[in-house]
């Protein structure tokens, strides 16, 4: 079961790549700072992977409402209905576009997310400012 305080190792990759306008996020998984998984409910990891999405955009002048695409890997369709929930209270009516797939994703974690966000117009960096 994911939560405890045991952290893991933070993937060799950068958190996001940004390409002109648009920003591409690596898989957000639920950590904390110190990398340790968050939980034990899945909606309290759900939470997490988006609170560290959010924490990542902010890094690019971004916020959640700027992602126009969400990719989702969920360790069991058990977690479908749940992750709707979540999904609903942090979009609300305004989603992106999703995807959201079954993978084996490393354990112990239960679902991890990979965002492309538009970088709105006077950002910093954005063309314009």
């Amino acid at each position: 079961m994911a939560g405890n305080d045991e952290a893991v190792t933070p993937p060799p990759a950068p958190a996001y790549r940004r390409i002109n306008d648009l920003v591409l996020l690596s898989g957000q998984v639920g950590v904390d700072a110190l990398w340790r998984v968050v939980g034990p409910d899945f909606e309290d990891e759900a939470r997490q992977v988006f609170r560290n999405i959010a924490t990542t955009l902010a890094e690019v002048d971004c916020t959640l409402a700027d992602a126009v695409f969400v990719r989702t890997y969920l360790s069991d369709f058990a977690y479908f209905a749940a992750f709707n929930d979540v999904w609903r209270a942090v979009f609300g009516d305004s989603p992106p576009a999703r995807t959201t797939v079954q993978a084996g994703l490393h354990p112990p974690f239960r679902i991890e997310c990979e965002v492309v966000a538009a970088v709105p117009p006077g950002a910093a960096g954005s063309p314009g400012r």
